[in-house]
């Protein structure tokens, strides 16, 4: 996510039935959430730290195969596509 409020609003909204939301950006200030988004539809929302170094490791392990982003993905919207 990007520190921006409305941002994390629709990550929420956006995440399936018990599906996870990972908050990786660090934010200067708060940001509204609506607990009934999560809870309702059974969404956990979890906080980590994302270190900027190890982006470019993580880019070659999958150049090399050890894992596809394929996998990660778990639905696609046919109007975020470009």
């Amino acid at each position: 996510m990007t520190g921006v409020p409305v941002v994390l609003k629709q990550a929420i909204q956006s995440t399936r039935i018990s599906g996870e939301t990972v908050i990786v950006s660090i934010w200067e200030k708060g940001a509204e959430i609506m607990p009934n988004d999560i809870v309702i539809k059974e969404r956990t929302v979890k906080g980590i730290i994302g270190y900027r170094d190890v982006f470019p490791s993580v880019l070659n392990l999958m150049r090399k195969g050890y894992f596809s982003a394929d996998t990660l993905v778990t639905k696609k919207k046919s109007s975020w596509t470009m």
